[in-house]
């Protein structure tokens, strides 16, 4: 099996998707390929992969840059051919805006950062076994103001109204909070957060402890490699 991983983001540092590369091991027999769209690196469309997960990032979805548009084609090919995909944050808005369009994402009207209260509207394969309310950090100025038709709305939280999603026929979702975040991870987003002293408030920064819950994550991607296996015939 092979899971491509599209690596969207800036930071130097992030390139590698490593926290989305920790969770590897839930899928063993796979070999999982991280290539890095801003950089026009994107394999070709002939070659064939399990899945996709796509990653968050700084850019806007809104943007029409040349990356984002070859992103979008290659998506499209994708999941035409119905390969399972999973976006993240900036993924799951770019998956909103491939499937309708540019006025299916807007400036969100609450950005929301730290840690958010996902409340399940639905069941779905993708938060499958998840609680029907849960916490996990969020970081994100944009947002999907309509799903396109072939989408249903899987959970929300108090400040916005699509938190995930999956598609009607195809193995295809996509979460606006990120569960591949550490406790590490959200402690040193709310210290840069601090240090930038960034207008909007980062929620629940010092009781990171209370509300992370390793599970979250891991269930997450455990039911999305399940989600691969059998739209593939591989067996659990």
């Amino acid at each position: 099996m092979k899971i491509l991983i599209i690596d969207n983001t800036h930071q130097e540092k992030s390139w590698g998707s490593h926290e989305i590369r920790r969770f590897h091991d839930f899928l063993p027999q796979a070999l999982f390929v991280t290539r890095r769209a801003p950089h026009m690196d994107l394999p070709s469309s002939d070659i064939n992969f399990d899945g996709i997960i796509i990653s968050g990032s700084l850019s806007s979805p809104k943007d029409s840059k040349p990356w984002l548009n070859e992103l979008e084609s290659y998506l499209v090919k994708k999941i035409e051919a119905n390969v399972p995909i999973f976006g993240i944050c900036f993924g799951h808005q770019f998956l909103g805006r491939t499937l309708g369009s540019i006025k299916n994402v807007r400036n969100a009207k609450t950005p929301e950062l730290g840690w958010t209260k996902i409340k399940k509207l639905c069941e779905s394969k993708i938060l499958k076994n998840l609680p029907s309310e849960f916490y996990s950090l969020s970081s994100h100025y944009e947002e999907i103001s309509e799903l396109p038709s072939c989408l249903i709305n899987l959970a929300e939280s108090n400040d916005c109204a699509i938190q995930a999603y999956a598609h009607k026929e195809k193995p295809l979702f996509g979460v606006q909070f990120h569960p591949e975040k550490s406790i590490s991870d959200g402690i040193h987003s709310y210290n840069e957060h601090q240090k930038n002293k960034i207008k909007h408030p980062f929620r629940g920064g010092k009781e990171a402890h209370k509300y992370y819950k390793e599970s979250i994550g891991q269930t997450i991607f455990k039911n999305f490699y399940n989600v691969v296996r059998e739209n593939h015939g591989y067996k659990k």
